[in-house]
């Protein structure tokens, strides 16, 4: 049974010749830097750099081992579904729900609040002198 369920986990990166999860070790830092290198160029991604990549390198490495635990528990029952890696691995929760949904965590401060009102006002106003102006 579980080599049957390891054969389902994640077929795709199974079939490049990365095994599915380390089962029984965290992934070595070559093979981690190996799957980041290869995600890059499957997505097209650039960054302006070194530190840069560095960062976003420490967040794919972190969704990598959240996604081997996963599986690992997919492999042994205790979840119903397997996950991979995508497009939007290297970003946090806040930045994927920016980047996809149109969220933001930016928001305006009092001072951007006053002045949105008084415009708000001000156009209320301009808008009942121009009815009545009619």
């Amino acid at each position: 049974m579980f080599k049957h369920r390891l054969r389902l986990i994640d077929r795709q990166w199974h079939d490049r010749g990365y095994s599915a999860c380390s089962w029984d070790r965290e992934r070595s830092e070559e093979e981690t830097r190996r799957i980041f290198v290869e995600w890059k160029a499957l997505h097209d991604k650039i960054y302006s750099s070194s530190s840069h990549e560095e960062h976003w390198y420490a967040m794919f490495q972190d969704a990598l081992r959240s996604v081997d635990r996963h599986n690992t528990g997919y492999a042994v029952g205790v979840h119903s579904s397997a996950q991979g890696i995508s497009q939007f691995s290297n970003l946090t929760m806040e930045e994927y729900g920016a980047v996809c949904c149109g969220f933001s965590l930016d928001r305006p401060s009092p001072a951007e609040l006053q002045r949105m009102k008084a415009k708000k006002k001000y156009e209320r106003v301009l808008h009942l002198l121009q009815s009545c102006d009619d």
